[in-house]
């Protein structure tokens, strides 16, 4: 998992975001970018990935929470992986909670987090090279 940049959202300046982001590309030129976001808005709850141009949304429960929106756009984007030819992604999302939760403390007991790490270890034993990158929006 890389660290897009470290100080706290509400300080990136939208320069230093892009500079970031155009470093990370840089250092890795071969894989291709998917964003991930959670929305919660008015008691609606949806998730959304972007890649290439194709864009998937889907609509959550309301009691859905903007965690579980936002690890849920991570288990859409590998999912949408799986169906792919090309072999090297980078996933971009704004939640850094999730990528912990997924990576560093690994929390089985949420459902959601052993759908998130079975898929993509089926991935990887596929030869799939899948980064992940919290990033600012």
């Amino acid at each position: 998992m890389q660290i897009l940049h470290k100080q706290k959202k509400s300080s990136i300046v939208n320069d230093i975001y892009i500079s970031k982001y155009r470093e990370i590309r840089d250092l890795y030129p071969q894989h291709t970018p998917i964003f991930t976001d959670g929305s919660k808005q008015n008691n609606h709850t949806a998730t959304a990935v972007v890649l290439n141009s194709h864009t998937i949304t889907k609509r959550l429960p309301n009691s859905a929470s903007i965690y579980t929106a936002e690890l849920y756009a991570i288990l859409l984007s590998l999912n949408d992986i799986s169906k792919q030819q090309h072999k090297y992604y980078i996933i971009f999302s704004d939640s850094l909670s999730s990528l912990y939760t997924i990576f560093l403390i690994k929390k089985l007991e949420y459902p959601i987090t052993r759908q998130i790490l079975l898929e993509y270890h089926k991935l990887t034993t596929k030869s799939f090279n899948i980064l992940f990158c919290w990033h600012y929006r």
